[in-house]
């Protein structure tokens, strides 16, 4: 009778590290399905600010002329410009908390901190409301204190480093 108990606490045991082992496929298996929508989610909005870019012409006339450093914008443009800028930067501020979080993965934010580099450079005139944003948010980290470090570069070390 006495090895029938003990037979059973070891099945028991057995049964609940096959249980946690489970447990933790499983945690691992949502944690990765996690980082893959964070990610998803964070490229489905770059992809419909190109699809505006691509389907309405006053968008791609703006875009236009921001890759001119001497354009001189009127008020509504000015306005736009700005906030094409904050849509920028929110999307890079999900994306630096996503990836604090563990829900991005090292290499994305990689891609992240270039794509901040390439819009800065490719649009020279956006450089100027990316300026007066960081001026009004000075304690700017992560990929908008990297976009402070490639304005103080393209500018020959004008600009503050807000990083």
């Amino acid at each position: 009778m006495e090895a029938i108990g003990i037979l059973g606490e070891f099945l028991g045991g057995l049964g609940v590290m096959a249980s946690l082992i489970f447990l933790a496929h499983q945690i691992r298996t949502s944690n990765r399905l996690a980082v893959a929508a964070s990610e998803r989610e964070l490229m489905g909005n770059f992809s419909s600010l190109n699809e505006l870019f691509m389907g309405n012409n006053e968008a791609s006339n703006l875009m236009a002329k921001l890759t001119d450093p001497n354009t001189d914008f009127d008020k509504p443009q000015t306005e736009k410009a700005r906030a094409f800028v904050r849509r920028l930067a929110n999307a890079w501020i999900a994306a630096d908390e996503s990836h604090r979080q563990g829900f991005l993965t090292d290499n994305t934010y990689k891609l992240l901190r270039d794509d901040v580099q390439m819009v800065l450079l490719t649009y020279p005139s956006l450089q100027s409301f990316f300026s007066e944003f960081l001026s009004l948010y000075p304690n700017s980290r992560g990929l908008l204190g990297y976009a402070g470090e490639v304005l103080k570069n393209a500018n020959g070390g004008l600009e503050n480093n807000n990083d």
